[in-house]
């Protein structure tokens, strides 16, 4: 496990594996907004070059479907504890990607509406799955500076 707020670390495992494929769920909205640009400085170290990062948050559709969720059915066990914690699902939406990842930096090769599936079941028998949406990003390809000529 690492510590997305520990640039350093990150820095080191690059080091030690090179350029990496990351998978990251639900991470970012669990976050303070003014930890954002050192998680993303550590995904940026973790990528390098060649990397890709698949990554999905909880939408902004997430907070009314907790509302709709615990008006119909009250929340569920596990959720519970998850509200106990502060945690805000929904602080971030596709039109925050500019912002975590810009465009001078990064490219966000693909986006789109999901769903994150819980472990929570409803009584009903149905798995709670929670509004999300997905992006795609690696780093910008920086092109190579071409050597002056003398004409």
């Amino acid at each position: 496990m690492l510590d997305v707020l520990c640039p350093e670390d990150a820095q080191a495992l690059h080091e030690e594996i090179g350029d990496a494929n990351l998978y990251m769920r639900t991470v970012l909205h669990q976050l303070s907004p003014a930890d954002h640009a050192t998680a993303i400085q550590s995904i940026e170290r973790l990528l390098g070059a060649n990397g890709i990062l698949y990554m999905i948050e909880l939408s902004s559709a997430a907070e009314r479907y907790f509302a709709q969720l615990i008006e119909q059915h009250g929340a569920p066990p596990g959720l519970a504890r998850v509200f106990q914690h502060g945690i805000t699902p929904g602080m971030l939406n596709e039109n925050d990607l500019t912002m975590l990842f810009p465009p001078d930096r990064f490219t966000v090769c693909s986006t789109g509406q999901n769903h994150v599936h819980t472990v929570h079941t409803l009584l009903t028998g149905e798995v709670v799955k929670v509004p999300a949406f997905y992006a795609v990003v690696r780093q910008r390809q920086q092109r190579a500076s071409l050597p002056l000529t003398e004409n």
